[in-house]
């Protein structure tokens, strides 16, 4: 199937210098950098004969015996400068079919230990140059230096853009600045590999500022859009392609984030490719990225770094700029840095091995408060529904009060629940989850995990009373439809079941209640997300009991329930005094949300995450029990589910306004969103419950067991 190839809009370099354009280039700039971050670069002010005469000697270099090309190999210099040959570089763990030159800035070298924490220094040193071709390094640094004075105006122009000072980041490129320069030949497909379409390079994001690229006629780069997938970036003679690194998404905290591209090199493609990438660094001298102050109306829509396993962001500036390094150029890595080359073997990346600088202790914070009974009055209606919208866009995690529910009720609930904890653990084991394939009833502690570690909690589950459906693990359109069933009760405490069946069922009414309140204030009919709330419904509440920690589990902060996002649509969370919740925030990490008495505490599910295609986010939260906590934790945790009947999550159709603010769902490889509800809810409870799985699920443990969660079900 054919790729659709991708006119990139244009900029004009030049507009900057005219006062008469200048107003609407940074206005253009600012569209294109924030809702396309691929553009082509014109009026750059670059003489393309000098560009010209810098690739035929590359060419010539290319075409050297291979013995000569080696002398300058990168696989001596612990700089990662030097001549990379064909299939001697990876990206993703995967060979990249192409040969290249890395030219840095001339500067003495730096030799440091890998365990200097400033090992990333060794990236200043020397260039090999090719005795063969001597004419290559004053024309390569001449040639560097130009894209050096292009890419530094053009990173003024984008702060500009982003209503800040021209200067804004001008520390971060002053002093010695890491700068590279590549030279790259893509031999043509043949196809005696036995690959119709060779990984050129495979996808990835640049690490540094900006990325200016000459590519020649020939074709291959492909941009992965969010809309389309990958599409191709048609050459466009003259010009550069420009696209976002790292470090712009690290410093305007994802208002502005790098791209994943990638080059291929189809068996069609019957003619080598060369393309010159310019790459504008960091100083390594400066520790941090900064966080810039962007206006407030720009800090509302930035969502924070994306988060990838295979490619985390760093904001210590040498760690990001050697990061891709030690893990593309393996054997120079091996040679020169074996420690990390270990734990590039064992993780197929760069994380643990990196020194990082340490976490500052989690801040307290006070989450907003969203009155629910002012939807009731209509002088109050139209501030309710923009504040909702500002909460549930801008923090994600807010306090609900004024839902109407009897705190009472919610006593004597507790109060049974606190008996039932109390009960021999022979007791509760008789409604042991374990024994239930509708993943209902009783988890001792350590009976339950979140990415692959012991949750220090004991709970019973409690789904809606339905009549057992019992399905094959095999038929996949319909395996979900196994959480109906019935609830396991303790035949010690009768009146639990009324108790909890009757605060689920006034829960949920708050739950939908608020769910048409998000849908009027996302600018969209209140019912538009009914249906997915009617039918065979998947909703569930946790009574979680938190032990103290006395330390006889050999943990010094026990995980009381471990990093995650839920996979319903609304959480409503009513937790005790005792605290413990702590919520993921962009600017300060993990910071912990204090208890406030009876209200419940909301968050956004990864339902509302793929019904919004990203422009809400589902939250990252946990559970901690910090040493010296003697008192035990309750909390009761009703998660408003879609429908089992629904075959997939609606993309509802935002006004073009939020529509052009959602990124699309995150992605994480260790857990996968799916819009086919049955199977987003039935993941993590199979994820989760690794000894009910086992039991009932074998063929969906063993994949558990293989890639440490559920990727597909």
């Amino acid at each position: 199937m054919s790729t659709e190839v991708l006119n990139l809009p244009i900029i004009d370099l030049s507009e900057l210098d005219n006062e008469n354009t200048r107003a609407d280039f940074y206005r253009k700039l600012r569209h294109m950098a924030r809702d396309v971050g691929f553009f082509y670069l014109v009026g750059h002010g670059v003489d393309p004969a000098e560009r010209d005469d810098l690739l035929d000697t590359a060419k010539r270099f290319f075409a050297l015996p291979q013995d000569a090309k080696d002398k300058i190999s990168m696989d001596n210099s612990p700089h990662f400068r030097g001549y990379t040959k064909l299939g001697n570089e990876n990206t993703r763990n995967k060979t990249d079919y192409r040969e290249q030159l890395d030219i840095g800035e001339e500067v003495p070298a730096e030799l440091r230990s890998e365990d200097d924490p400033e090992f990333y220094l060794n990236l200043h040193g020397p260039n090999p140059w090719p005795a063969e071709v001597p004419e290559l390094k004053e024309k390569a640094l001449a040639y560097q230096g130009k894209m050096h004075s292009v890419a530094v105006k053009l990173l003024r122009a984008f702060v500009v853009a982003l209503g800040l000072p021209e200067d804004s980041l001008d520390e971060m490129i002053g002093g010695t600045p890491r700068q590279l320069l590549k030279l790259v030949h893509y031999p043509a497909n043949t196809g005696e590999d036995g690959e119709g379409q060779q990984q050129g390079c495979g996808p990835h994001k640049d690490s540094d500022f900006l990325t200016l690229l000459w590519q020649d006629g020939t074709g291959g780069l492909q941009v992965l859009t969010d809309d389309k997938g990958w599409v191709d970036a048609a050459p466009l003679k003259d010009s550069y392609i420009v696209n976002i690194g790292e470090l712009l998404e690290l410093t305007t905290n994802g208002y502005l984030i790098a791209n994943v591209h990638q080059v291929v090199m189809r068996r069609t493609t019957r003619t080598s490719r060369y393309s010159i990438p310019y790459f504008l660094g960091p100083n390594l001298e400066v520790k941090e990225v900064p966080l810039l102050p962007l206006p407030a109306e720009l800090q509302a829509q930035a969502r924070g770094p994306t988060s990838d396993p295979l490619n985390p962001l760093f904001n210590d500036v040498g760690i990001n700029a050697i990061k891709g390094r030690l893990r593309s150029h393996k054997n120079t890595t091996a040679r020169f840095y074996p420690k990390h080359h270990a734990e590039v073997l064992r993780n197929g990346n760069i994380a643990a091995a990196v020194p990082l600088p340490l976490r500052q202790a989690p801040a307290v914070t006070q989450l907003p408060i969203i009155d629910l009974s002012e939807v009731d009055d209509p002088s109050k209606r139209p501030a309710f529904y923009q504040r909702l919208r500002h909460m549930a866009r801008d923090v994600g995690f807010f306090y609900l009060v004024g839902h109407g529910i009897d705190a009472a009720e919610r006593e004597d609930l507790l109060m049974t629940a606190r008996r039932f904890f109390a009960l021999p653990q022979d007791a509760k084991d008789k409604i042991s989850m374990d024994y239930s394939p509708h993943f209902r009833g009783y988890s001792k502690v350590g009976g339950e995990n979140t990415r692959n570690k012991t949750d220090y909690r004991e709970q019973l589950d409690i789904g809606e009373e339905l009549r057992p459906r019992l399905v094959s693990e095999d038929d996949h359109a319909h395996f979900a439809y196994n959480m109906c069933g019935p609830n396991q009760w303790p035949k010690e405490l009768p009146e639990l079941k009324a108790q909890a069946i009757a605060w689920e069922a006034k829960v949920r009414a708050v739950g939908v209640k608020l769910l048409r309140a998000f849908m009027v204030a996302l600018g969209l009919p209140e019912d538009s997300l009914d249906y997915l709330v009617h039918g065979t419904p998947s909703n569930f509440m946790k009574i979680s009991h938190y032990p103290p920690n006395t330390g006889e589990y050999g943990e010094a902060q026990q995980q009381g329930c471990g990093p995650h996002k839920d996979s319903c649509i609304l959480t409503l969370l009513w937790q005790d005094e005792t605290g413990g919740l702590q919520v993921l925030t962009d600017d300060k990490g993990w910071v912990d949300a204090v208890p406030l008495k009876d209200s419940f505490i909301v968050n956004i599910g990864e339902v509302l995450e793929l019904a919004t295609n990203g422009y809400l986010i589902a939250n990252v939260h946990q559970v901690v029990m910090p040493p010296g906590r003697n008192k035990s934790r309750y909390t009761l945790p009703f998660f408003l589910m879609p429908s089992l009947e629904a075959q997939d999550v609606p993309v509802l159709p935002l006004p073009a306004e939020l529509q052009a603010q959602a990124r699309g769902p995150s992605s994480d490889p260790m857990n996968p969103l799916f819009r086919n509800p049955g199977s987003n809810a039935i993941k993590g409870r199979l994820r989760a419950h690794k000894n009910t799985t086992m039991r009932f699920y074998p063929k969906h443990y063993a994949q558990i067991l293989k890639n440490g969660t559920i990727s597909a079900v």
